[in-house]
């Protein structure tokens, strides 16, 4: 005579329920414990940056609209300004924290910062500037006055002065 499962099958199935939702009760309250990717990004500057430049590539002006309900910028509309994304090496007048929070923000790994124990060798960073010839020709610059700040909703950056050498 073939035996019937419905009395064990019903009987676990509310325990595979509660282990479903107890897991998915802690891995909520794990993730709320957890730093989050949208928080504000730790302030880095002003600061004055030397490098050689290994890359630099221009970006037009965009806008973004912003998210209802997101907190931050990204709740309201934005436009962020005409800009390089430069990568420097042979960094000097930053240190390693300020170095690592530049980086931080325009999302340059440790290993492509070639990081060491005294900090990152190279720092990508975000220069404002309507000109996409700006950088034609150059091998090296000179920030003064840099910072940056941001959350969720973008990056801004700041400069009191820049000076470019050329190749």
């Amino acid at each position: 005579m073939p035996s019937t499962e419905t009395g064990p099958r019903h009987e676990r199935r509310p325990t595979c329920r509660r282990r479903t939702l107890g897991g998915a009760l802690l891995a909520t309250l794990l993730g709320m414990s957890l730093p989050s990717a949208a928080a504000p990004l730790p302030p880095a500057g002003p600061v004055n940056l030397c490098g050689t430049i290994v890359s630099a590539k221009w970006q037009a002006a965009q806008t973004a609209r912003g998210i209802p309900g997101m907190s931050g910028t990204a709740g309201h509309d934005r436009t962020f300004p005409a800009q390089f994304t430069i990568l420097l090496e042979a960094v000097s007048g930053a240190d390693a924290a300020t170095a690592r929070n530049i980086n931080l923000a325009f999302g340059l790994s440790d290993k492509d910062a070639h990081e060491t124990p005294a900090g990152p060798r190279r720092v990508r960073l975000g220069l404002n500037h309507d000109d996409p010839n700006f950088l034609d020709g150059a091998g090296s610059l000179c920030i003064d006055g840099y910072s940056v700040r941001g959350d969720e909703g973008g990056t801004w950056t700041e400069h009191k002065s820049v000076a470019v050498k050329r190749r």
